[in-house]
């Protein structure tokens, strides 16, 4: 900890910086008793409940969570057999010969799913998300695995008390889960028909599977299990698509787009499904999501990584990142940018203001990279500096161009974002 004297007005004030605690020496606690742990929440500190204190002990555990044992489970018989056969197929044709002549108990054996202790054989937590009976299932895990609904709305028309089109709520292991989550995505989703001139082999998927798979698997691998007061929810709206579980990514939004291992809630269920091909090898599939969608010429994923409330919120917004109106606008300005400055510049536009954070999800680069880019933009006084090294705004000189853009039909810049002039729906933004 380190203070400062500011004098403000005449006065002296003193500021503290106190450094954030790892999670492993979360939550910290007056008097040596973890009853006494509080949360910062805007202005003032409240005392955890009994489940925040439960998720933040959850999370300072050495030994991840995914890997503990359940004792009381018969190894030869809890796992759905359907599910075990599922997965053994995806392993194969990833693997071909490789543990094919196994028994499921000795594969489930070999891959740590079921480990020897004590002279006896015992089930991981992870083996039984992944794998367990729907009565088992249900009895260690008393809430859904996912909620899926499915509203022919967009976000800002819709609310809570008005009813979804379709529906699940998957109360049964991990593989079923998945496999429900895509029949129904495919259900409704947006299938361009295709036939491949050279091979004449169809192809149908829809543009943005790569991103809803990678978020949907996202959810189901990097949830906290052991929160049973809450669920995880994945909500197909006309505008956007929300993903949001509980339990909180434990790095920041900045070092989920950087290249390289994260650290994982649960590294069992990730290593699991990586071996069929349904895992980020780094383990968290976020930029894997953000290049889908970036290719797809939409704005950026929205992330909302609630550490205090431990959650993870991923939204994916149906929208252009430059419309005509922009690419007019920066044709007029008369200025040489290349692809990657000019989706930093339109989202500028659009949001009065973008930060090195936006400009790595914009560009798919890494921070050093990205600052370049962003600096070439304050060089040719389209972009000014805010905050050094953090945030950016649009230059004043521009701000008043868009806003004459606006009034004759184009965009116009709002407080923070960029306004629809003409007739039509509005901006949607996360709420």
């Amino acid at each position: 900890m380190h203070g400062n004297i500011h004098e403000i007005d005449g006065q002296a004030v003193l500021a503290f910086y106190i450094p954030e605690l790892s999670r492993s020496e979360k939550p910290a606690y007056l008097k040596g008793d973890p009853r006494q742990s509080f949360i910062r929440r805007g202005g003032g500190d409240e005392r955890c409940t009994p489940r925040e204190l439960e998720r933040f002990l959850r999370d300072a555990a050495k030994e991840p969570f995914d890997g503990g044992l359940i004792d009381d489970l018969d190894a030869e018989t809890f796992f759905d057999a359907k599910a075990l056969s599922w997965y053994r197929r995806m392993f194969n044709e990833r693997e071909p010969g490789r543990h094919e002549m196994l028994d499921d108990q000795e594969f489930l054996r070999e891959w740590n799913f079921v480990v020897e202790e004590g002279g006896k054989s015992s089930v991981t937590r992870c083996a039984l998300l992944l794998f367990g009976k729907d009565r088992h299932i249900r009895r260690w895990l008393p809430r859904p695995v996912v909620d899926f609904q499915i509203i022919h709305d967009r976000f800002e028309e819709w609310s809570p008390d008005r009813r979804w089109v379709d529906r699940i709520v998957v109360e049964d292991n991990i593989i079923q889960a998945w496999l429900a989550i895509v029949e129904r995505y495919m259900k409704h989703a947006d299938r361009p028909f295709e036939v491949d001139a050279a091979t004449l082999r169809r192809h149908d998927e829809p543009p943005d599977y790569i991103s809803f798979r990678e978020a949907a698997i996202n959810l189901l691998i990097h949830q906290d299990y052991g929160d049973t007061g809450r669920h995880a929810q994945i909500q197909l709206f006309r505008d956007r698509t929300r993903f949001w579980n509980p339990g909180d990514a434990f790095g920041t939004v900045d070092q989920l787009l950087e290249p390289g291992a994260k650290e994982l809630r649960n590294p069992n269920l990730v290593g699991a499904f990586r071996r069929i091909g349904l895992s980020d090898q780094a383990g968290t599939g976020i930029r894997a999501i953000f290049r889908n969608w970036r290719q797809l010429g939409n704005i950026p994923p929205k992330i909302l990584n609630q550490q205090a409330e431990k959650a993870f919120e991923l939204t994916l917004l149906k929208e252009a990142l430059i419309s005509e109106h922009q690419e007019r606008f920066q044709r007029d300005l008369g200025a040489s940018l290349n692809e990657k400055q000019a989706a930093i510049l339109a989202f500028a536009c659009r949001e009065g203001q973008v930060s090195l954070t936006d400009a790595k999800a914009i560009t798919g680069l890494t921070g050093g990279a990205t600052a370049r880019e962003v600096e070439r933009l304050v060089v040719d006084v389209l972009l000014k500096v805010a905050e050094p090294g953090r945030l950016y705004i649009l230059a004043d000189h521009l701000r008043a161009r868009y806003i004459q853009k606006g009034e004759s039909g184009g965009y116009c810049l709002g407080p923070g974002k960029a306004q629809k002039t003409e007739p039509g729906p509005s901006w949607d933004q996360v709420g």
